[in-house]
């Protein structure tokens, strides 16, 4: 459910990002500022969707992983920070060719729509990890 709850959190901090190229009304005017309130909400939304991502993410790979594989999932889901990041990057670059709102409300829809699944998924993960059995 953290995981979920984390990444809807980091939905809504792009959401908050299409906010912001709102309120700029899409001017190219580089004297043309939004709010500094967008980009606050946006980093507190980000940081407390992120603390609820990442250490649980590594506890729940330490947790569903066979004895045999932990130590390598685990460097495969660190290694995942590597290739977002590429990703990310790739993203940013397209900004002037597709524009800051549709970048930010597509990057919104997808966390959105990536925490829905993780919380759709949520009982069969619990399950995987016997929570139950752990006193």
């Amino acid at each position: 459910m953290k995981m979920g709850s984390g990444m809807v959190l980091l939905g809504v901090g792009f959401l908050f990002m299409v906010g912001a190229v709102s309120e700029r009304g899409g001017s190219e005017d580089a004297a043309v500022k939004a709010s500094i309130w967008w980009i606050v909400l946006t980093y507190l939304t980000h940081t407390i969707g992120e603390l609820c991502l990442s250490p649980i993410g590594l506890s729940m790979v330490s947790r569903l992983a066979p004895v045999k594989l932990a130590s390598l999932l685990m460097g495969v889901w660190l290694m995942s920070s590597f290739f977002a990041n590429i990703l990310g990057g790739w993203v940013a670059s397209m900004v002037g060719d597709v524009g800051a709102l549709e970048i930010f409300g597509g990057i919104a829809c997808v966390c959105i729509f990536l925490g829905a699944i993780m919380f759709g998924i949520n009982k069969k993960l619990t399950s995987m990890m016997h929570l139950d059995e752990v006193g």
